[in-house]
């Protein structure tokens, strides 16, 4: 009976939580989906994968009808998950704006649910709620989608509470199951959003550390997490093997895309400078240190009841305030010198995006001195921490309805299948274009193929393969309306002959004399297939981790449940 009300109470929290995310998506789903500057380039990725799954391609090499249907390379280098999630509600529900709903909540439950788990580890189900109410609300977790539409860092948000919570439990009491839970977990944050996973991993190893110095596990847990660690970069080499080998072909390594408004030097919070100029700086760095300044707020409780009752933390206390105060350093103008000598910071673009770990990790750690503090207003007859606790409620949800309030969005009528449809074709970021590509080289794209002097006549145009037929005639250069990419083979009359780009950045293939067909074939290399390979091999290694530790686990609670019964019998 004791198990059954546990199991109904958990599932009531639960079911709170799902509350929450309802009501932190209700904007959206009343007023549209919120605009933002990379709204095009997420839904590009995201029709671009429910395309390829429509004509049974699992994982496209590219997106064939962007840029005005010369194609783009950019999905191979973008972690996909998250545009895998749009496109499954899209094949679910029908529609792309009811999808994006489904989206957004699903995105907001799950990073709700995993605070929730990652909090009762340690304490009770009620701070646990209140931590994951913390985090659903909190402004910069509203921020991501509200106003900046940071959809892939969004998505990022419903992962890095798992990582928490596996990475955890493996540093309190390293198991096969938490070390396989973490690498699954830490595997999923890889292929949703670079930059949270360069910052996450910092926090990831100041969180361990203080877990496992408090728990005395350093022997045992180290060898469990590195061993977590290298199955999930094993499991996840189908997608970064590609960006470790061609990354240099793409526009995005230039340095203009880490500098000026992209730069880490203009994006740092508590910077006198933005605070100086709020009213006309244009990348409103103000109002993350209004979404810092609510996040102080609500762990002033937890800071007084720290200091006042000098108690010995439990570990997930003591780590999630070093892991907020990293993170509110490493977004500070505090860390600048580290930022100019640490290259792959500089990575990261923002440094405010620091503030992701800094709603996590807040959230965990505000929750224990809010929930004292209600516990005790309860009984105590004082307004004085009444008083506390509602001001800092008060100034938590005035910065969440200001951040969705705020948004412009992009109404269910207007945001219609058919125009999601119409951003397939549209030109992608040029951040994304090939270094041969020239402005304006998708507008070049009108015939499919040319070549002065020789009858043409298109006999196949798939995305990966592509035959045209040659009238007889001397030798010519075709200009195919491919943007040029050094995987695409070219074969005449079966005899491959070589590919170069156009100055504007299509490909071009030279016709042999009399030559009667042309094939272009994308090929991938040896490197990605044996990618697939290991990847697949370390997810069939986690799986089975995961199911055998299910197993046992099973079976030792019937085994003690028959133990107990035998007990009781005598």
């Amino acid at each position: 009976m004791t198990n059954e009300r546990a199991r109904s109470g958990q599932a009531i929290k639960v079911l709170a939580i799902a509350g929450f995310a309802l009501l932190a998506v209700a904007s959206a789903a009343w007023s549209g989906i919120p605009y933002g500057n990379d709204l095009t380039q997420h839904y590009q990725f995201a029709a671009t994968v429910s395309e390829a799954l429509a004509r049974g391609e699992y994982y496209p090499s590219l997106s064939p009808e962007a840029n005005g249907g010369v194609g783009d390379y950019g999905f191979r280098f973008y972690p996909p998950l998250a545009y895998y999630a749009l496109a499954l509600a899209f094949k679910i529900v029908g529609s792309w704006f009811w999808a994006s709903i489904v989206a957004f909540f699903a995105v907001f439950f799950a990073g709700g649910l995993g605070i929730y788990l990652w909090v009762r580890d340690d304490f009770t189900d009620s701070q646990a709620l209140i931590a994951a109410a913390l985090f659903v609300f909190a402004p910069y977790h509203l921020n991501q989608i509200y106003n900046n539409f940071l959809f892939a860092e969004f998505a990022a948000s419903a992962v890095i509470p798992f990582c928490f919570l596996f990475l955890h439990r493996t540093a309190k009491e390293p198991s096969v199951r938490s070390a396989a839970g973490l690498a699954l977990s830490y595997g999923l944050l890889i292929v949703t959003h670079l930059p949270s996973l360069i910052f996450c991993s910092i926090a990831f190893a100041v969180y361990g550390l203080v877990v496992m110095y408090r728990c005395g596990t350093f022997l045992k847990a180290v060898p469990a997490l590195a061993a977590a660690v290298g199955l999930a970069i094993a499991a996840t080499s189908f997608y970064w093997i590609k960006l470790v080998t061609e990354l240099e072909w793409l526009n995005h390594a230039d340095s203009e895309y880490f500098s000026n408004i992209y730069g880490y030097a203009n994006n740092f919070l508590l910077n006198p400078n933005s605070i100086a100029n709020a009213g006309t700086d244009v990348l409103a760095i103000w109002m993350g240190d209004l979404m810092l300044l609510a996040m102080f707020v609500v762990a002033i409780p937890t800071i007084v009841l720290l200091v006042r009752e000098r108690e010995r933390s439990q570990p997930a206390v003591a780590a999630s305030l070093a892991v907020s105060g990293c993170a509110v350093f490493m977004a500070s103008i505090l860390s600048k010198p580290l930022w100019d000598y640490i290259g792959f910071l500089q990575n990261i673009q923002f440094p405010w995006r620091w503030m992701g770990v800094v709603s996590a990790a807040g959230a965990v750690f505000a929750s224990l001195g809010i929930h004292r503090a209600t516990r005790k207003a309860s009984k105590d007859p004082g307004v004085l921490l009444k008083a506390v606790v509602a001001v800092g409620a008060l100034i938590f949800t005035v910065s969440a309805v200001f951040i969705t309030k705020q948004s412009v969005f992009i109404s269910s009528g207007d945001f219609t299948n058919e125009k999601v449809s119409a951003m397939l074709s549209d030109p992608s970021r040029d951040c994304w274009w090939t270094v041969w590509a020239k402005d304006g080289f998708y507008r070049l794209g009108e015939n499919k193929v040319t070549a002065e002097g020789r009858g043409i006549r298109v006999r196949r145009w798939d995305t990966l393969e592509k035959q045209v037929g040659f009238a007889p005639g001397p030798e010519a250069d075709a200009v195919f309306a491919v943007q040029f990419y050094p995987h695409w083979l070219a074969f005449a009359d079966d005899r491959q002959v070589e590919t170069s780009p156009t100055g504007e950045g299509l490909l071009k293939v030279t016709v042999p004399r009399n030559a009667t067909s042309v094939t272009l074939r994308f090929r991938e290399p040896d490197t990605v297939r044996t990618a697939a390979v290991v990847s697949a091999s370390a997810f069939a290694l986690i799986a089975f981790a995961l199911v055998l530790s299910l197993v046992r686990r099973t079976f030792r609670q019937r085994r003690d449940e028959d133990r107990n019964r035998r007990r009781l019998n005598e």
